[in-house]
């Protein structure tokens, strides 16, 4: 049991309260030291100063000074006051800094601050944001059987390479990070793990053996390896638990059960597709390190990331912020607000967000900037740096991970996704006001309705546009399908990118929903293409024995007007997109898989060929009544206004001829006295 910042005591070690298959030390210990070996309170004239001889050393070296100075202090004696009646001045405690900057303030919570948070919590259980002590169960259950596939796993290839070894002494290990690891998970949601191996095991023994033992499992379905991505990863179903597993191999011997992946020498020696695999464990428990109190942390993430998800402004990979983003922005305002309950640290989240000067970075820590150590371990890899990188530059909301190397995690936002977001971070605020308001305060109690479900509520994307671009994406075969969606949606950023260039195009808003299409057979799609499977080679022919799967997006558009009043042309930024995903080339082009992109109004969205989604096309349905009777009584308003100002102006007229006529002529003769 280890303190916490806020004086109650945990379990580092325990997994929610479950099982320990982390690993981790202590989240909430108090950093004597900064990763890089030295304290923190050096300054950067003498670091360069340091000779590099043992980095585990030197940073115990560093940790053993600093507790020695603190004993020191500790124990030294008061000094005496002349007044006997006033006591001995008590040393304060060192206290470690949390961030870039000082804290904005650390008054504590009032009563009805921490009311409203117990409010918000009991308003977000029906929203299933929280876990089910059986859904824990199932995933701890699950997390074990992958444990003990990875063990079997190591020690079998061990065996095959190393006879001479024994091999049960040989051993690999699964860490979790993301969402789980924070420990904001929702019901349902999948579990990020990372399989860690040592040196005698490579990725393609992974993504080859590894792979045929899942496969042989009965439990496991959907299983896809996706070994050429930019973060190598195997995505499948493990007792109807979705699981994406990455692979990273450390140069060592055996991978201890102790073994923590935060020092940095563990990354000496390994390729980029390692260490990427290794930065979203590292990222996530440096959050979990650098924020005051991990309890209040963690109810107002898993609000924001609600709020996120009903705004319709929740994913990495369509522009918008992924899960750690979200995690590293609600950490800052911690940071900012350490004695601060959910309720006032969501209150402060809107206030700063929504009047931050993007692209100024977000930043949890200070940047890894020591060269000199780096280099020494033979760590070269390249971080985020405007100064020395000009690409970084263009950075449109850069968010920075705190763990070595520091990336952008926002490098996907584009003009049009952080148009969006700043806007609702607005309306978020205007509802915070509300909620935070003598008002909510007096009547808290009293009232039956949660002052929370305002910030709570769905945006209606399809109320915000009149005009949209649809992405369809169509594919034979089930499997093949689910590759082909998965890619498409990767792209579709590039679209967005694209429109954003033509000088008309004012936004270009991606719903992150997609809808998927009534699957057809393989009879009719092929009565439709006129194909005949019959007088194909038997190769050839199997993909057309496959029913078609089809899913859409939808894009919202603001046009700007043109200068001659004409229409906009979008088929060069289409073209330059579809051409992008699918080459006609490419040896991975596939004839049965496609992708189009068509423009359509509003009111074309209530037809089921374009719309799949009954429940959708019911709200544009209702919208557009709606937008229709609002003009009516814009139409009839407008009428009684007209008709009003007509009858002012007819007795301002005659007023005016009256008033007119009761004036002598200047030439008349004055009457008679």
């Amino acid at each position: 049991m280890v303190p916490t910042p806020n004086g109650n005591t945990t379990n580092s070690n325990n997994l929610n309260g479950q099982i320990n298959l982390n690993g981790h030390d202590n989240l909430n210990g108090v950093p004597t030291s900064s990763p890089n070996g030295y304290s923190q309170n050096s300054n950067n004239s003498s670091s360069n100063q340091f000779q590099i001889a043992n980095f585990s050393q030197l940073q115990q070296n560093s940790e053993n000074n600093q507790n020695a100075e603190i004993n020191r202090r500790a124990n030294q004696k008061p000094v005496q006051n002349n007044n006997n009646n006033t006591p001995p001045r008590k040393l304060a405690s060192p206290e470690r800094k949390l961030g870039l900057t000082n804290p904005i303030c650390k008054k504590p919570a009032k009563e009805f601050e921490k009311k409203l948070t117990k409010r918000l919590e009991s308003t977000m259980e029906p929203y299933k944001v929280f876990d089910t002590k059986e859904g824990m169960a199932a995933r701890v259950k699950v997390l074990t059987k992958l444990s003990s596939m990875v063990q079997t796993f190591v020690q079998d290839i061990v065996s095959r390479r190393n006879p001479n070894v024994k091999a049960s002494k040989i051993n690999g290990k699964i860490y979790t990070f993301g969402s789980f690891r924070l420990g904001v998970h929702t019901q349902g949601a999948d579990i990020d793990t990372l399989c860690v191996v040592p040196s005698v095991v490579s990725r393609e023994d992974f993504f080859s053996i590894f792979y045929e033992m899942l496969d042989k499992e009965e439990s496991v379905t959907e299983l896809r390896a996706i070994e050429k991505a930019y973060v190598p990863v195997i995505k499948f179903y493990f007792h109807g638990i979705e699981m994406d597993m990455l692979f990273a191999s450390l140069d060592v011997e055996t991978v201890n059960q102790n073994l923590t992946l935060n020092n940095d020498q563990l990354l000496q020696g390994l390729d980029e597709a390692d260490i990427r695999s290794l930065n979203g464990c590292r990222v996530t428990d440096q959050i979990l390190h650098l924020v005051p109190d991990i309890k209040e942390f963690r109810l107002a993430l898993r609000a924001i990331k609600l709020w996120a998800k009903k705004r319709g402004i929740y994913s990495n990979m369509l522009g918008f912020l992924g899960g750690v983003s979200w995690a590293m922005l609600t950490a800052r305002i911690c940071q900012l607000y350490p004695n601060a309950t959910s309720s006032v640290i969501l209150e402060k989240f809107f206030k700063i967000w929504s009047v931050w000067e993007w692209p100024v970075a977000v930043l949890l820590k200070e940047p890894t900037e020591d060269s000199i150590i780096y280099k020494s371990l033979g760590l070269i890899h390249k971080q985020w740096d405007p100064m020395s990188y000009p690409k970084d530059k263009f950075d449109l909301m850069p968010i920075i991970t705190p763990s070595y190397p520091q990336q952008n995690s926002t490098f996907n936002v584009t003009r049009s996704t952080l148009a969006v977001m700043k806007r609702e971070f607005k309306i978020g605020l205007h509802v915070m006001k509300k909620i935070m308001s003598k008002g909510t305060a007096d009547s808290l109690e009293e009232s039956k309705t949660s002052p929370w479900s305002l910030l709570f509520k769905d945006v209606i994307f399809f109320d915000s546009y009149d005009k949209y671009l649809c992405v369809t994406a169509t594919s034979r075969g089930e499997d093949d399908f689910n590759n082909w969606k998965g890619l498409v949606e990767s792209k579709i950023r590039l679209l967005i990118q694209n429109l954003e260039k033509n000088n008309y195009v004012g936004i270009a808003h991606i719903h992150p929903v997609n809808y998927r299409c009534e699957t057809l057979s393989f009879e009719t799609v092929n009565k439709r293409d006129d194909i005949v499977p019959d007088q194909m080679d038997f190769e050839s022919a199997q993909p057309y024995y496959q029913s078609e799967y089809a899913v859409k997006w939808f894009i919202g558009l603001t046009l700007l007007p043109t200068p001659s009043g004409g229409s906009i042309n979008l088929h060069e930024e289409i073209h330059r997109f579809t051409d992008k995903v699918q080459p006609q080339y490419s040896h991975s082009y596939k004839e049965w898989q496609h992708i189009s992109c068509d423009y359509h109004k509003l009111k074309q969205l209530k037809e089921k060929a374009i719309m799949p989604d009954e429940k959708v096309r019911q709200q544009i349905t209702d919208i557009l009544k709606q937008r229709k009777h609002f003009l009516k009584n814009k139409n009839k308003q407008s009428i009684k206004n007209n008709q009003l100002q007509q009858q002012i102006e007819k007795q301002n007229s005659a007023a005016s001829q009256s008033k007119r006529a009761s004036v002598p002529h200047p030439d008349a003769p004055s009457p008679k006295r």
